[in-house]
């Protein structure tokens, strides 16, 4: 037998598997117990002379290290032994050069070959008698171990050869470079990305508003934005626009017997509408939507593309993915926004621009830093 062989028979072993399986359980316990791609002086702050060990052994970045990625590695080639093992066990029995799983000693042979090809089985008349069927099943074992190690390279290639970087910034501020997490350092871009406009999107609030004819009594009446409240005492529908609750403005208009009249405000003199509508309360508000417009930018400072990114909706820019992932307040309560910009490896860079949905997260984020600073609020 030769070594490799040998080797291959050590390696395609259930014990092998187990053992590695809970080397990679303990490994990611340990890497999830240690704080992940922080700051030098974060290390020394939270654990004295120890951190600088940790950053000098490589824990700091542990999941992509050589012990974590070496026993994902062993545990790939232990699943692509077991398939290879059990692969050849299945090719020399599709040839009729396999074990017999059974071996039956009966007088009348033309019986047997008759019984065994009523069953389904594949019979070879020759001495000695060889009878199977479904020789192809096997291949499921090793499809089902080849699956996880194709994962794992995927995965491991998409680290190597792709980018996931993220960037805080103020509005109409350029972004020329993100912090690639993988690596822990400033990965520049062959592009400027400004955010020049956060739009925050809610769904109709509940109100309270006083409505009656002019010169009467009002009648208080709960309601919701863009509702319609019917006047009681007069001929008159009213219908409610979106309250501005810095101003307390609220538009509306009504439908009568002369038809549509308005709009009006409830800020204003309106002696001229027949109802008045004037806002009491309103409820608090439930956030539909976050977006922002985002300017692609050449060197020269040149629009290549304008276009909305929000959540879950990112925007795709010769190969790059760009994900609207933060939004808050910086210094002097300046908003900022935070975006997340990925690559794959096989991405065809050719100034292409495409509108895709996925999933990211959001947050917010209390200063534009990378990695959304030390605070994040409201993640999900």
């Amino acid at each position: 037998m030769s070594p490799l062989f040998r080797l291959m028979r050590r390696l395609a072993s259930v014990r092998v598997s187990v053992a590695l399986l809970l080397a990679l359980a303990v490994a990611g316990a340990v890497g999830s117990a240690i704080p992940q791609g922080l700051n030098p002086e974060e290390y020394v702050r939270r654990f004295g002379e120890a951190g600088k060990g940790l950053r000098w052994l490589g824990l700091d970045r542990f999941f992509t290290g050589v012990l974590f990625r070496g026993l994902l590695g062993l545990l790939a080639a232990n699943l692509l032994a077991c398939g290879l093992r059990r692969s050849v066990d299945g090719m020399r029995g599709v040839a009729g050069l396999g074990r017999a799983s059974y071996r039956l000693d009966l007088p009348d042979r033309s019986r047997m070959v008759a019984r065994l090809r009523d069953l389904g089985f594949t019979v070879s008349a020759e001495s000695p008698l060889r009878a199977r069927r479904r020789c192809w099943f096997f291949l499921g074992f090793p499809l089902v171990h080849l699956a996880p190690a194709l994962v794992m390279a995927g995965a491991l290639w998409g680290s190597w050869g792709g980018l996931v970087g993220t960037a805080n910034t103020y509005l109409n501020e350029p972004v020329w470079s993100i912090h690639n997490w993988s690596i822990g350092e400033e990965y520049p871009l062959p592009f400027a990305l400004v955010a020049e406009d956060l739009r925050f999107l809610h769904y109709p609030t509940r109100l309270r508003v006083r409505v009656g004819v002019q010169g009467e009594e009002k009648a208080l009446i709960e309601t919701r934005e863009e509702g319609r409240v019917r006047v009681e005492g007069s001929p008159y529908t009213v219908w409610l626009d979106r309250l501005d609750t810095t101003t307390g403005r609220l538009p509306y208009s009504l439908e009568g017997p002369q038809g549509r009249l308005g709009p009006f405000s409830s800020r204003e003199e309106v002696t001229a509408a027949p109802v008045q509508v004037v806002p009491d309360a309103y409820f608090d508000r439930e956030l539909r939507r976050t977006e922002v417009s985002v300017s692609v930018r050449g060197s020269a400072n040149e629009v290549l593309v304008q276009d909305l990114v929000a959540v879950n909706e990112p925007l795709v820019y010769d190969g790059y993915r760009i994900f609207l992932t933060a939004w808050g307040e910086g210094r002097e309560g300046a908003p900022t926004v935070g975006f997340q910009i990925s690559r794959d490896p096989v991405s065809r860079r050719s100034g292409s621009v495409a509108r895709h949905s996925a999933p990211a997260c959001s947050c917010c984020c209390s200063d534009p830093r990378p990695g959304c600073g030390s605070r994040m609020e409201n993640c999900t």
